[in-house]
């Protein structure tokens, strides 16, 4: 009895949330990617210690 609403809610979900998770994951890789930009910049740019 409880399968037809799981079945409509997960495509309901699926129409909804598709492009909405797909935007929320290239902000995510983004800001991972900056971040490690900017780590690697630091190492990069920081003064040599012998």
């Amino acid at each position: 009895m409880s399968t037809i609403p799981l079945d409509s809610a997960g495509f309901a979900d699926v129409s909804l949330f598709g492009p909405l998770m797909i935007f929320v994951y290239l902000v995510m890789i983004s800001a991972l990617a900056i971040g490690i930009g900017e780590i690697a910049c630091r190492f990069l740019l920081a003064p040599r210690r012998p």
